[in-house]
C-alpha cells in the first residue's frame, strides 16, 4: 500500500495510516506509521511524504474499501478520506469469513471398537 501525502501545514510527528473495511463496514485490517514505529519527524508545509506499507493481504471473498488518514502523534485528526479505493476479492475456492487463512485439511481413519455398555468409543490411532 503506497500513500503519498502533501502537508498543508507544519506538523510535528504526523501519523499516516489506512484502514481496509468490507462491504458491511467491518474493519479487516488497518495500521499506521506510529504502530509500525516509523517516525516522520517534523514535516513542513508543502512537503510531500511517501509511506509504503507491506503486508500479506489474505482477505476473504468480498468487496472492500480503503480509508486513509493523517493525524497528530496524540490522535488529533488532520485529514480522513473514506472510500479512497475500492476492490473485490474473488477466489476459485469458496471460503467463509473476512480472512483467508489459506487453510488445508487432512483426514485419516482411526481404529475403534464398540463397548456394549458405552456405545461407540474412539481410540487413538496406533503408529505403524
Amino acid at each position: 500500500m503506497r500513500l503519498i501525502v502533501r502537508s498543508k501545514q507544519d506538523i510535528d510527528q504526523p501519523v499516516i495510516g489506512f484502514l481496509i473495511r468490507n462491504r458491511h463496514g467491518i474493519s479487516a485490517y488497518g495500521t499506521n506509521t506510529k504502530e509500525q514505529q516509523v517516525e516522520l519527524g517534523a514535516v513542513h508545509r508543502g512537503e510531500v511524504l511517501e509511506v509504503v506499507f507491506s503486508f500479506n493481504c489474505w482477505l476473504g471473498i468480498d468487496n472492500y474499501s480503503i480509508s486513509c488518514a493523517v493525524h497528530s502523534h496524540d490522535g488529533e485528526a488532520y485529514d480522513w478520506l473514506d472510500g479512497v479505493r475500492f476492490f473485490r476479492v474473488t477466489s476459485q475456492h469458496l471460503i467463509e469469513g473476512i480472512a483467508n487463512l489459506n487453510g488445508s485439511a487432512t483426514a485419516r481413519r482411526l481404529e475403534h471398537r464398540v463397548e456394549p455398555s458405552a456405545g461407540i468409543q474412539l481410540q487413538e490411532a496406533t503408529s505403524a
